[in-house]
């Protein structure tokens, strides 16, 4: 087996201890290696060391810059750390070399709707389901915005969509109930 699928069985078994290591030595052996800055970034994240994948998500992009989904990722590790306008940043540089990600769309959304940029907000939140209509959380998320802005019909239909593609959406049917009692209607 080659590093690269041994790091990812022991991830898959929560070892990460044997997971690091063999990452580590790959990156001494081999630092000009985008993979094991990657795979640490992994470990780290699953531990819940957002500090430590930031860090290796940095040195990943230091090596391939022009990875959408490494400035992805990584806007997610900073506004877990609670950096947003750096995460804000990372999102729109993994946007601007591919527009067509909807994680990246859906996630810049809610962090410009939870900074009170709401129409840019909706505006990547349309676009990320756009590109992915069976994302229930996009859906919710658009839901919740619309809602702000009292787009109540837009609103109910999202959360709509959301509860139609997960019945479980616990937030999208307290939504949805939201509107209807508030328009006398049941749900």
């Amino acid at each position: 087996h080659d590093p690269a699928s041994q790091v990812h069985g022991h991830i898959h078994h929560k070892e990460f201890v044997r997971a690091r290591e063999i990452c580590e030595k790959l990156v001494r052996q081999h630092p000009g290696i985008s993979e094991g800055h990657w795979l640490l970034a992994k470990i780290a994240i699953e531990e819940g060391k957002h500090a430590e994948a930031a860090d290796h998500l940095t040195r990943y992009l230091v090596i391939k810059p022009e990875d959408p989904v490494g400035h992805n990722r990584l806007g997610r590790v900073l506004w877990e750390q609670g950096h947003l306008d750096r995460a804000v940043r990372a999102y729109r540089r993994g946007l601007q070399l591919n527009p067509l990600l909807p994680a990246a769309h859906g996630d810049l959304g809610i962090l410009l709707v939870r900074q009170g940029e709401l129409d840019e907000g909706i505006g990547h939140l349309e676009r990320a389901v756009e590109l992915k209509t069976e994302s229930d959380v996009a859906h919710r998320f658009l839901a919740d915005a619309l809602s702000t802005q009292q787009q109540f019909e837009q609103a109910a239909h999202h959360y709509e969509q959301a509860i139609q593609i997960n019945t479980g959406n616990r937030a999208a049917h307290a939504g949805l109930v939201r509107i209807l009692n508030s328009q006398g209607r049941q749900g």
